[in-house]
């Protein structure tokens, strides 16, 4: 790397405030997949309960003698279970998304926190960040941006096991439906 003259005062400020705005935006855009899926994953559970009135009238025929037997029954209540606990464990991990945390990672009261903003005085709050130095305001931007950053990866892990999840619901719900309805009119018709 050439020899290159240090960054003055107002360019690492300036640089922190970027690569903070960045944290922020990767912190907003999981904070909005989430959402989406938040929504699709609350629709499943209540999109099944129509089924559960046919789904158990076909476990109680099957468990009549005659019936297609204990396995289908088991069958049938192991999916809808299996279903209901993804779907729902699905809805845990997306709502931990979108909740506010308010402990910033570094455990540090930084003045430039939300949350620190927050519980302090207006004019105590502008009284510290106009009278604040650059290289405190360059920690504090840095502060900042690794409590964000720290956010933004603990997000989007959550936004994938919430995705994952809602993807085995569908693993064990598209069965029980196909199950449910198949069954259900054989059910009907006798």
């Amino acid at each position: 790397m050439p020899n290159t003259p240090p960054m003055s005062e107002q360019d690492l400020v300036s640089l922190n405030k970027d690569n903070l705005d960045r944290a922020i935006g990767f912190v907003q855009f999981a904070d909005s997949k989430a959402s989406l899926l938040l929504t699709i994953s609350l629709a499943l559970v209540p999109a099944s309960v129509p089924l559960v009135p046919t789904g158990v009238r076909v476990v109680l025929a099957c468990l009549n003698p005659g019936g297609a037997g204990v396995c289908m029954a088991g069958l049938l209540v192991l999916l809808y279970g299996a279903f209901l606990f993804c779907a729902i464990t699905s809805v845990v991990k997306l709502v931990d998304v979108v909740k506010p945390r308010l402990v910033p990672q570094t455990r540090r009261k930084s003045p430039l926190y939300y949350d620190t903003i927050n519980q302090t005085a207006v004019e105590e709050f502008k009284k510290t960040v106009t009278e604040m130095p650059y290289a405190q305001a360059i920690d504090e931007l840095a502060d900042q941006t690794y409590n964000n950053s720290v956010v933004a990866a603990r997000k989007y892990a959550l936004v994938k096991e919430g995705l994952d999840w809602m993807m085995w619901s569908g693993v064990f719900g598209m069965p029980f439906v196909v199950l449910v309805q198949v069954f259900g009119v054989v059910v009907a018709k006798s």
